[in-house]
């Protein structure tokens, strides 16, 4: 019998995941006869969740399951105050993170050696020191994207022809992490060219979402998402340029923030687009709580990143900015809806929830309109593929991997016919259109201002409340038929936090038995709607200020924290 042999670049990327999995410590694997079966995703059927799967497996220890289930701003506390060290620390999540990734795949790579020997040190400095910390970050490990670079590890960005490409040394914001006493120890799964809402290429294949095995961890940081909400990670950083951020803190439970274009370095991390400035990608963090986020940003910033990265701005975090918008009464916005795309019933029900909470709590919420959110879609499509997808061509072909379909469909659209469409640019026409963006971004503020006149104090609004995206999660490689709800930040580099809220409950949000679309595209969304097969999927949302507002942002995430915890 002849035995067909696989494509070149299929044998590399099987050598690559092999070579990963070997750096997995033996006795944190889980064993065979402990694996759940996990269920194909079945219309009118709700995937696994394996979020409690560390408890009832017995594969962890009470102090493994104590520190793994600490958030990140308590973690920190707690070593500061010497409850733990950064090695035992580390070893907890070292195997809550290999567990994951039997469960789930959500690493890219592995360089837990590296990560224990750093904790050694810093256990060594707080006994030599009487106490004294590294930095604001002292012994935290934090899980990284994989496009993120550390000092002799990998990284692909999910092309196999970027496997064997070592760092020679870190990325700034590796390097700011690690003089804040941060830990990184793992790299997390992205899609191919990260231009996809989804997490799957054709190195590392498929994340799942912990949550429910048949919904997305949502993209491109869906490693992010999958591995933090696990608890593998109590802090990740992912990236953002038409949400992914915000669709993975989303569709996996989770606290995220997309800053403002200047505040996280990228220097030196890879990237898609590069050089291309017209719409921003941006660092942020991804944990379980809006403290945790302000830790990860003021510690970060204490490094003064802006020695290392020309491109940014010398602000350090700002504590009394995020603590004065927590005081008294705030004023939030709400789009329940975009004028294209109606959300699901689960997020309908958390924008409810969160109107509710916020109302007791004695704050004001008014309903506002979105701006034209397809025009804000139309702008952003064109700056994306530019170049007419020629960058990301030349790694994709370099090593003969297929293209992923909804990669190919994004650079390459055809049009009812089927026939190709050129999307790229001229430099005038790219000038034109980033012309256009910089129209919408000023009559956007002149709208924001004239929320005023809705409000019983005079004033604009302090930040608006909407979906992430129409529904909470989506199939595993399904359509994301409307990416309205999170394009718009990116393109007008608006300061955004996604904070969860609810979980959708088939009991609870019922499919309408009418509906009245507003296009074929809302006639779609409200056919993909199965309130079975979204079980347990997390109904997140964001809340959006301006431009530079990424204080205030954390701080008003506090303030919903707060009001959603008291309604509860």
């Amino acid at each position: 019998m002849v035995t067909e042999s696989l494509p070149p670049w299929a044998e590399k990327a099987n050598a690559k995941r092999a070579a990963r999995d070997a750096l997995l410590p033996s006795q944190y694997l889980i064993p065979p006869s402990l694996l759940p079966t996990i269920p194909p995703p079945t219309p009118g059927k709700a995937g696994l969740s394996l979020l409690d799967f560390p408890r009832k497996s017995g594969l962890f220890t009470k102090e493994e399951l104590e520190i793994t289930e600490t958030n990140a701003a308590d973690l920190v506390a707690g070593m500061k105050e010497g409850r733990w060290n950064a090695v035992e620390v580390m070893k907890a999540f070292c195997h809550r993170a290999t567990v994951a990734q039997g469960l789930v795949n959500p690493l890219t790579e592995v360089f837990f050696d590296q990560a224990l020997e750093r904790a050694e040190e810093l256990d060594k400095y707080y006994q030599e020191t009487g106490g004294k910390t590294v930095g604001p970050l002292h012994g935290l490990p934090i899980s990284l994207k994989d496009q993120f670079k550390v000092e002799g590890v990998e990284t692909t960005m999910g092309y196999v022809s970027w496997i064997g490409d070592v760092a020679k040394e870190d990325s700034v914001l590796v390097k700011s992490l690690k003089a804040a006493g941060a830990i990184p120890f793992v790299k997390t799964n992205i899609p191919q060219t990260l231009m996809m809402g989804d997490t799957y290429n054709n190195i590392f294949q498929l994340t799942l979402n912990p949550n429910s095995t048949s919904l997305s961890p949502g993209g491109s940081s869906g490693g992010e998402g999958a591995l933090v909400s696990f608890r593998g990670s109590p802090m990740g950083v992912g990236t953002d340029i038409g949400g992914s951020v915000r669709l993975p803190s989303s569709f996996c439970g989770l606290w995220g923030l997309r800053p403002s274009h200047g505040r996280i370095s990228y220097w030196g991390a890879a990237n898609s687009m590069v050089g291309q400035e017209a719409v921003t990608s941006c660092a942020g963090p991804m944990s379980h709580s809006p403290a945790d986020l302000s830790l990860f940003m003021s510690g970060y910033l204490s490094s003064e990143p802006w020695q290392w990265d020309p491109e940014v701005i010398p602000m350090p975090w700002d504590m009394g900015k995020e603590r004065a918008v927590q005081e008294g009464k705030r004023v939030f916005g709400m789009i329940t809806w975009d004028g294209v795309a109606h959300p699901h019933p689960p997020i309908a029900r958390a924008l409810e929830m969160t109107r509710s909470a916020l109302l007791a709590a004695g704050h004001e919420v008014i309903d506002v309109e979105a701006y034209d959110h397809a025009r804000a879609i139309r702008i952003i499509g064109k700056l994306y593929s530019a170049d007419g997808g020629k960058e990301m061509a030349q790694h994709i072909e370099a090593s003969g991997e297929p293209w992923l379909d909804e990669v190919k469909g994004l650079l390459f659209p055809t049009d009812k016919n089927g026939k190709a469409q050129s999307t790229e640019m001229s430099v005038l026409e790219t000038w034109e259109v980033q012309q256009e963006r910089n129209v919408y971004a000023a009559e956007y503020l002149k709208w924001w201002a004239e929320t005023a006149k809705s409000t019983s104090t005079g004033k604009p609004i302090d930040g608006y409340i909407m979906p992430v995206a129409p529904h909470a999660s989506k199939p595993n490689r399904g359509n994301y038929r409307w990416m309205g709800y999170s394009f718009v930040t990116p393109l007008l580099d608006l300061s955004t936090g996604a904070f969860p809220v609810t979980t959708a409950d088939p009991a609870i949000d019922v499919k309408p038995e009418t509906f009245e679309a507003a296009n074929e595209l809302d006639q779609a969304l409200y056919d993909d709607y199965d309130a079975e097969f979204y079980k347990g999927g997390p109904a997140g949302l964001q809340i959006v200020c301006k431009r530079l507002e990424d204080e205030k942002c954390v701080g008003l995430l506090m303030v919903i924290e707060k009001a959603l915890k008291e309604a509860a």
